[in-house]
């Protein structure tokens, strides 16, 4: 790994990383299989800013890089029900869900850039059967909100579960399918809250008590789940 070596500015934790200059605004940090850490930064940010960026956010990549380690080989998540992933290789491409496993056909020759793929765009045809239901069970909170009811987009989200724009519309990760049901009920209500009111000040927490009052404790829990499809590789599932 062409891996440049940040300076220790925090003597706990000297964190390598390698540095991909493309046409972007903004610096963002990528934790890829394998524990490399990647900076993708605009094309004349200099090394030394870059440098500065990631030692300032040493804490956050040292506790992703462990619960990376965790999840070498772990289960996945359906409705909130562990599935032994298996990867067979095979002559067409297919997932099969059972009561304990997840069975993902792919091709000899896939790699795990094409198991992360195939798995998203399943995650996406079962939000699609999934999450619109569940906010037309919910319609009521917007009548409570005094909002419309919005439109509804899905996308596989690394970071967040949800989020809304100021055109009306709301957001929600295919990742949600992972989770107990109530907790995509617990993000459609932040969602549609922030039809309501924008931020989240008093009056945002007033409505969430309205619609959800279980929501303190929703918010907790939600917090000990993350997604981990990107961090997924053919070798830890393979079927020998």
């Amino acid at each position: 790994m062409a891996a440049v070596p940040g300076e220790q500015a925090n003597p706990k934790s000297v964190i390598d990383y390698r540095i991909k200059f493309m046409r972007r605004k903004t610096v963002g940090l990528y934790l890829l299989p394998g524990g490399v850490v990647e900076v993708r930064a605009p094309r004349r940010t200099s090394k030394k800013y870059i440098n500065d960026f990631v030692q300032q956010h040493s804490d956050w990549l040292q506790e992703r890089l462990e619960v990376q380690d965790l999840r070498v080989g772990e289960d996945f998540l359906v409705f909130g029900r562990p599935r032994k992933v298996v990867v067979v290789i095979a002559e067409a491409r297919r997932i099969v869900l059972r009561a304990e496993t997840l069975t993902v056909y792919l091709l000899a020759g896939d790699d795990d850039e094409s198991l992360r793929r195939y798995l998203q765009s399943w995650m996406l045809t079962v939000a699609k059967r999934h999450l619109p239901r569940r906010l037309t069970l919910k319609a009521h909170w917007c009548r409570q909100l005094q909002v419309t009811e919005p439109a509804l987009k899905l996308r596989y989200m690394r970071s967040r579960w949800g989020s809304c724009s100021a055109a009306g519309h709301i957001n929600l990760s295919t990742a949600l399918i992972q989770l107990p049901v109530a907790y995509a009920d617990y993000v459609i209500a932040h969602e549609l809250t922030h039809l309501r009111v924008f931020d989240h000040s008093v009056r945002f927490y007033q409505w969430m008590e309205q619609l959800l009052p279980e929501w303190r404790s929703m918010r907790k829990g939600i917090r000990q789940y993350s997604t981990g499809v990107e961090l997924m590789q053919v070798s830890h599932y393979l079927h020998q």
